[in-house]
């Protein structure tokens, strides 16, 4: 189980150079550019839709999340995704969302139990 202090640092927005820059396609020809700060803008950047396709390197993704962000046991996992062989670049997006969102999601509620005291 996660404590409330470190559900909040990891659910933190970073400063800006210490981001993850990104970009986001909307093919057929448009780009936009991203820096992303923290978990929960990083869930919504990921999101699937359906005429957008996110573009990141997963080896800097997970080194980030396990650096900057200090969530070990997540980039652990995204890791284990990343890695997997014969999985397309948009399912690979779509199952380290899943993941993301899920962690999300644990860290809010333990953030929010520690705060009812």
């Amino acid at each position: 189980m996660i404590d409330a202090n470190t559900a909040r640092h990891i659910l933190r927005k970073v400063p800006y150079d210490e981001g993850i820059d990104m970009a986001v396609l909307f093919p057929p020809k448009s780009l936009a550019r991203k820096r992303v700060r923290s978990l929960k803008e990083l869930e919504r950047v990921l999101e699937p839709q359906e005429r957008m396709i996110p573009s990141i390197r997963f080896d800097r993704l997970v080194a980030w999340i396990g650096e900057v962000l200090g969530d070990r046991e997540l980039s652990a996992r995204l890791e284990a995704v990343a890695r997997e062989e014969g999985v397309s670049y948009l399912q690979r997006c779509v199952a380290i969302h899943s993941r993301i969102r899920m962690r999300c999601r644990q860290l809010e509620s333990a953030a929010e139990e520690g705060s009812d005291g």
